[in-house]
């Protein structure tokens, strides 16, 4: 047949990674089909006619777990009658979503990285006949790579020893994650130990990006890593929300091993160990790689691809002996530019090809392409945020300062909100525990009653850290004014050349969203605290009403039950005393209290008319 028209969708803001960019730039270099690109993300606005294509290809980059996509690309997918391959990866996020779309959007390809033997428990395979699920990796050897060429220096010459860059992304990815973090905090401390020069860094601060990155991998003697991806799926985000919760609360992610219990179940049911781009950017640049035993897609064999530590780090003595044998870091190094990158099977030539060919026998099967306008455009450019398609994918930057301002309006705006919520919140909290506080020094008073309802250190406690809390918003509001004027001011990278404008704006680019994270913190905890004085006032009620009834007789109160405190619903679903409609005057103890008449009165009203004259209600 012809050459099919293919419609492929992307996220801009991706762009930055080079292994996202290499992957997406790949279609174009290696296939025989007629690629155009579009992006479909943070607000995007996509007007144009799909049904000019043969096929939509979606990137892993734009994401149906995240929902990421603007609806009306989403329109447009739905009612697009051609081939349409979705490309997937970190599949164990929210994997309801995923196959929902698949199922939804009538994909008819999928590339995945779950094993074929997984795909039942991942996706229910068996329901789903009419899709073709292919198991790729996540990235190949680039032709970036290969253009840059080996290496000059040899690894007698490399000066740091041991390098690594990775991340502690918590406990939700179970061991697989956890590695990734670990790793470098042991081999840090045993090189530091032996007196050996090493790069090793898991902040988000020290990563590298771009033609650095590949100068840093050929600077080292060793590269240390771990297996890609997680062995815990997370079908409907439960464990995300969780911890996410305790992030709140702690301020940090919780220890992997409180996880461990929960985690190890769900660990046994699938093994998605594969390999990452990172080996192949260690192996084209003949660097010997570090790498916790596991299975790396069944490709590469420990002791002589890689050498291997064991996920209980045992073996620590026997590595750094194998790493001061330079002849035998000479021969892994070689080995794996051989079998991975000289023999031209894990090249995104190959993996492109592959794929034409899945492409092209789906449409012989399902022709259903109805053709419309065959130079499909926009019909012109409502705002910066509306997409065009373009014949290669867009640099970050091109677009990066129009999709920033917008992310900064949305976030300013949420701040804002953020704010006047904090305000109501913390006077709906204030008048809660004034009510609580009363509530103790009447029951104490008038019943007569040796201890409080509760201790008055725990109302005073809670209400010293809403105070502080605000107070931190205080100084966020105006932080978040100083980070504000720099971007309005700050100059965009003139090319992809500009790399200190580029350095500086993703400066900016990273405070901005550093102190929005910290801000969306310090409000998970102050709800937390809110919470708490809703139940606190609560319990204070159904305990003075259980005093009472202790020391009087029901019978001399009316036939009435004594009804719940009225309660709304706070920011969490759960039940909490409307301070609006239950409002409590504090002013004046010693008043009369202001009870209607009794035919009218509610029990809890003549309660509170009867035992405590001092603490009165508006009614």
């Amino acid at each position: 047949m012809s050459r099919p028209k293919v419609l492929f969708a992307y996220s801009v803001l991706a762009q930055f990674t080079s292994a996202v960019r290499e992957y997406v730039l790949a279609f174009k270099k290696w296939s025989d089909m007629d690629i155009d690109y579009i992006n479909v993300t943070h607000g995007a606005i996509v007007d144009i006619d799909f049904n000019a294509y043969d096929v939509v290809i979606q990137n892993f980059c734009a994401r149906f777990a995240i929902d990421s996509m603007g609806p009306s690309y989403l329109a447009n997918l739905g009612k697009f009658r051609g081939v349409k391959v979705m490309i997937v990866q970190d599949e164990y996020d929210f994997t309801n979503k995923t196959r929902a779309a698949i199922v939804d959007y009538e994909f008819d390809i999928v590339l995945t990285a779950v094993c074929q033997e997984g795909l039942e428990y991942v996706y229910r395979r068996s329901e789903l006949p009419q899709v073709e699920f292919i198991t790729v990796l996540t990235g190949y050897v680039s032709d970036k790579i290969l253009e840059r060429g080996k290496p000059v220096n040899n690894i007698s010459e490399r000066t740091i020893h041991v390098g690594y860059r990775g991340r502690n992304i918590g406990p939700r990815y179970g061991t697989l994650g956890y590695l990734k973090h670990i790793i470098g905090d042991k081999f840090a401390e045993q090189c530091a130990s032996r007196g050996l020069p090493f790069d090793i860094a898991t902040d988000e601060q020290s990563r590298i990006y771009g033609d650095k990155w590949y100068d840093f991998v050929g600077s080292c003697r060793s590269m240390l890593g771990t297996e890609s991806g997680s062995n815990v799926f997370d079908f409907d985000g439960e464990i995300f929300q969780q911890t996410q919760a305790e992030f709140a609360r702690l301020g940090q992610h919780a220890p992997y091993e409180d996880w461990l219990p929960k985690l190890r179940p769900l660990e046994a049911n699938i093994q998605m160990g594969a390999v990452s781009p990172r080996f192949f950017e260690c192996s084209a640049m003949l660097t010997p790689m570090i790498l916790s035993r596991g299975r790396y897609s069944n490709m590469a064999v420990a002791d002589e691809h890689y050498i291997p530590i064991e996920q209980d780090f045992s073996n620590f003595d026997e590595v750094f002996e194998k790493l001061a044998d330079i002849d035998f870091l000479e021969r892994i190094s070689h080995r794996c530019y051989e079998d991975f990158v000289a023999s031209g099977n894990w090249n995104y030539s190959a993996f492109v090809v592959m794929v034409e060919k899945a492409i092209r026998a789906r449409l012989d099967q399902s022709p259903r392409r109805v053709l419309a306008d065959p130079t499909p455009k926009s019909e012109g450019k409502a705002s910066a945020l509306e997409s065009e398609i373009t014949e290669l994918p867009l640099p970050c930057i091109n677009y990066n300062i129009a999709y920033f301002r917008f992310e900064c309006e949305k976030i300013i705006s949420n701040y804002e909100n953020m704010m006047t919520t904090s305000q109501d919140a913390f006077e709906t909290s204030r008048l809660n525990l004034d009510y609580c506080r009363n509530l103790a020094i009447a029951a104490a008073r008038d019943l007569s009653s040796e201890d409080a309802i509760f201790p008055m250190s725990s109302y005073d406690s809670k209400l010293a850290e809403m105070q502080a809390i605000m107070s931190v918003h205080n100084d966020g509001q105006t932080k978040w004014k100083q980070l504000e004027a720099e971007c309005a001011v700050i100059p965009p990278p003139t090319s992809d050349e500009d790399q200190p404008g580029i350095d500086s704006y993703r400066s900016l680019e990273n405070h901005l969203m550093v102190h929005w994270g910290n801000m969306a913190r310090d409000w998970a905890k102050f709800t937390s605290i809110y919470s708490t004085t809703l139940t606190l006032a609560s319990e204070s009620q159904q305990r003075v009403v259980a005093l009472i009834e202790s020391k009087e007789p029901e019978s001399e109160l009316g036939p009435e039950a004594v009804p719940e405190p009225k309660l709304g619903a706070d920011d969490s679903g759960s039940a909490s005393l409307d301070p609006a409609s239950e409002r409590v005057q504090t002013e004046d103890l010693g008043s009369q209290s202001l009870a209607a008449p009794k035919s009218s009165q509610s029990r809890w009203q003549r309660v509170l008319a009867r035992f405590f004259p001092g603490l009165s209600k508006k009614v």
